[in-house]
């Protein structure tokens, strides 16, 4: 009787080993198996198997079917591995599944290779006692070049009172086999003799220790599953091969948290701070949260590093280029198009997979890249006829020479810059390169490239694979400013948007009008409104920083040095940044924006933006803009029939290129058509003179003019002088005139030869050449009097051509600048 059962234990476990045979072990290349994820399992609780593959030869299409006792354990539900796109039953609609719910099948598709997790299968335990889960033939598996591919197909058999038998390779089974018979032989030898209990224990262990040196023999040492040559935990048992930090070594046998190669003190006080919470690298076993079974695990490598892991499981760096001696031509419209070829003998984990390409072609828009892993079937479009669809036929402008990565932040698709290269740089491929990430870049790769249209031709004459290029340092973050100048007020002749070079942004800075006006004739100052139509007085700067949001331990900040600025979100004065407080921290969504800065009462004051260090507020990128209230108004009045351009448009412009001068040197600068000056200087110039002085701290003036705007300069001057108590304190510092006639009427040609009153410096420019009026006359009194009829530089220079002159134009710009402060 005990022969017997003895017989019958040495036959169960000879199937059961037979049936853990993985088809990875198997002298074929091509192989299906199952592995448990689970041990032990439990009648009544699910447990999963992780059905895998490991092909060679590239397969055309193929099926599998689950083979199993019903009545003993029930089929929960089979789930695809994540991103597995060839898997395609049960219950797809991309082909027509058999009815069978025990069918796998990989469709139609070609390319089907590698090692890998192909679904998850869950199974729920009726019966208690071994289990077995075997594969079967479904659809064959062609080959890619016709006929049958043989693959072998593994079964696994679990115990539902408690343990999973691993998978065996041929060698364990035959050494097992081998020592359960002679255990069994001896056993019934010693059954006669009485057999001591410590001899039972000795023959158990010598078995088992054969067992696993067998099993790890070959070449599995941990009995994972996992070959040792895949494996990034070769000594400890972790079929998900877990890597939450993607350093090459799976979780298990990784407790170095700083990765400096050695499990130190440092690990320990980083595992502390994240202790009793869910930190992804600190959870060495996976179970969602870091406890003492991962203080545990850290514990048996404390001292030195972790691992041990394959060598292939380091994701090291280099470049592979195709062997090009020359160029290789694109058939022009050709659907088949040309593929390069390249063979990298390293094997190495793909982290990170960036592509160079170099092409000549006259219509990038035709053209089509796509890269392919042999050994995984793995393909990418790199790109695909640039411009379409926006364009019909892409983009026309010529040559390649791109690096694509998928950090790169310009789309290849939405490139086509002219001068060439059309696509050039860094940029964004057309489908993610991610798709090569997990696999080992050992094996075959190829580059086809196609011409969809005839006419342009072109060649490849480069390619290159860029594995695991190292991170760039942590980039630091930067700020910059660029503040505009002052437009002019809305019943002025509008002065462009105009930036103030880096140079003078401190000095002399940015001018500001003080915010004290009634643009909206509201009755209310435009400092006291939130919102004014038509309102100009508040000065634009626009900001930008080079990453947003503020990269972690640091933070934009925006700083006022006074309040005697403020700082609003938008134009109409929406959100104040800067009004109670000196400092607002920004939280860009964007690299780029503006912000408007209003002076209110007057006084000066710098605008600052930084970027700190959140930890002790070191400044490690600044830039600032000095804001200053004008005191001064310059306006330059146009002739008959003149109007103020910017930028200059026509001939006899010289007032609208010393207005916009004039802006550009940070003057309160603006221009006028003459005819808003009446005879008896009344008019909206001189409101604004007066609004300027009364509200805005305006205490000097400079008025100049050509032809009859140099006759309302003299109008100007005689007004504000009879009115000069009831307007305020104020000195016209210059006045000039250029060829200036008087502004009684629109006809009159009389030259303007009388002096402005009150004026502290004048210049006078006139011409008197021939005959045939309007020309102007030397002013009494003025300090600057030149005829340029007189002259060799002007005298063939007449009414029409005067102000053209740059020596005309220098000499009331030249001393403006020295007379009249901002």
């Amino acid at each position: 009787m005990r022969r017997g059962r003895l017989r019958r234990l040495l036959i169960l476990a000879v199937a059961t080993a037979a049936a853990g045979v993985p088809a990875a072990s198997l002298s074929a290349q091509n192989s299906f198996w199952l592995q448990p994820a689970s041990n032990p399992v439990t009648v009544g609780e699910p447990f999963q198997l992780s059905l895998r593959m490991d092909f060679s030869d590239s397969t055309v299409g193929g099926g599998v079917r689950l083979s199993y006792d019903a009545s003993r354990m029930s089929l929960d539900a089979i789930a695809v591995a994540l991103g597995d796109s060839d898997f395609r039953c049960p219950g797809s609609s991309a082909i027509a599944c058999p009815s069978d719910p025990n069918y796998l099948s990989f469709g139609q598709l070609t390319g089907l290779t590698g090692s890998a997790a192909v679904a998850t299968i869950t199974f729920t335990p009726v019966a208690s006692g071994i289990l077995q889960i075997s594969l079967a033939p479904g659809t064959a598996f062609g080959q890619g070049g016709g006929g049958e591919l043989t693959v072998d197909l593994g079964s696994v058999a679990v115990d539902s009172g408690g343990v999973v038998v691993p998978l065996l390779s041929w060698w364990s089974l035959l050494l097992l086999s081998a020592s359960l018979m002679l255990c069994a032989r001896l056993v019934t030898r010693r059954l006669r003799a009485g057999m001591p209990a410590a001899s039972w224990i000795v023959l158990t262990l010598i078995v088992f220790t054969a067992f696993r040196v067998a099993a790890q023999a070959s070449g599995d040492a941990d009995l994972d599953g996992i070959d040792d040559s895949l494996d990034n935990c070769t000594n400890a048992p972790n079929p998900d091969q877990r890597d939450s930090n993607d350093d090459g070594y799976g979780n298990l046998c990784d407790p170095d948290l700083d990765n400096d190669e050695d499990v130190d003190n440092d690990d320990l006080n980083l595992m502390k701070t994240a202790f009793f919470g869910a930190d992804a690298d600190a959870d060495l076993d996976g179970s969602g949260s870091v406890d003492f079974l991962d203080l545990g695990l850290m514990s048996d490598l404390y001292g030195s590093g972790p691992g041990p892991k394959c060598v292939a499981c380091t994701p090291a760096s280099g470049s592979f280029c195709g062997p090009l001696s020359s160029p290789i031509s694109i058939p022009d419209g050709d659907s088949l198009g040309v593929t390069d070829v390249l063979a990298v003998t390293q094997a190495a984990l793909i982290s990170d997979l960036n592509v160079s390409v170099r092409i000549s072609h006259g219509w990038v828009g035709d053209v089509s890249v796509a890269l392919e892993h042999g050994e995984t079937g793995t393909v990418v479009d790199l790109v695909d006829r640039p411009g379409v669809p926006a364009s019909s036929f892409g983009c026309s402008a010529s040559d390649i020479d791109a690096h694509f990565d998928d950090e790169a932040g310009l789309p290849a698709e939405e490139e086509c810059a002219t001068p060439g290269p059309a696509l050039g740089g860094t940029l964004l491929p057309n489908a993610a390169l991610d798709a090569f990430d997990g696999e080992n870049v050992l094996g075959t790769w190829s580059l086809t490239l196609k011409d969809s249209s005839l006419g342009v031709s072109g060649a490849l004459e480069e390619w290159c694979l860029r594995l695991n290029d190292p991170a760039p340092p942590p980039v630091q973050p930067e700020v910059g400013l660029t503040g505009y100048r002052p437009q002019s007020e809305a019943y002025g002749a509008p002065l462009q948007r105009r930036s103030i070079p880096d140079a003078e942004e401190e000095s002399p800075g940015a001018g500001v009008r003080i915010n004290g006006d009634d643009d909206d004739g509201s009755l209310t100052p435009d400092r006291d409104e939130v919102s004014v139509i038509g309102e100009n007085d508040l000065i634009e700067v626009a900001w930008v920083v080079n990453q947003a949001p503020a990269p972690t331990g640091f933070e934009y900040v925006l700083r006022r040095s006074n309040s005697s600025i403020r700082v609003w979100s938008s134009a109409t004065k929406g959100t104040a940044l800067l009004g109670a407080n000196d400092e607002s921290v920004l939280s860009p969504s964007a690299t780029s924006g503006s912000v408007w800065v209003e002076n209110s009462l007057g006084g000066t004051a710098s605008l600052t933006l930084e970027a700190r260090a959140i930890s002790d507020a070191s400044v490690v990128s600044s830039d600032r803009i000095q804001f200053f209230p004008f005191t001064s108004l310059v306006i330059g009045l146009h002739g008959e029939f003149q109007f103020p351009t910017d930028p200059v448009f026509g001939p006899n412009e010289g007032i609208s290129v010393l207005a916009i001068a004039l802006h550009e040197q940070a003057y309160d600068s603006h221009m006028y058509v003459e005819n808003l000056v009446a005879a008896d200087g009344s008019g909206a110039v001189y409101d604004e003179i007066v609004s300027a002085v009364q509200n805005r701290g305006i205490t000097s003036v400079a008025l100049y003019g050509f032809s009859h705007g140099g006759g309302s300069v003299y109008d100007l001057s005689e007004r504000l002088a009879a009115n000069q108590a009831s307007i305020g304190s104020f000195e016209l510092l210059l006045s000039a005139y250029i060829d200036g006639i008087e502004n009684d009427s629109d006809v009159d040609l009389d030259a303007e030869v009388r002096l402005p009153l009150g004026t502290a410096y004048h210049v006078n420019y006139y011409q008197s050449f021939g005959f045939v009026p309007p020309w102007g006359g030397s002013v009494a009194g003025a300090d600057v009097n030149v005829n340029v009829s007189a002259t060799f530089w002007g005298f063939l220079l007449v009414h029409i051509t005067i102000t053209n002159s740059g020596v005309v134009q220098n000499a009331i710009y030249e001393p403006l600048l020295l007379r009249v402060p901002r």
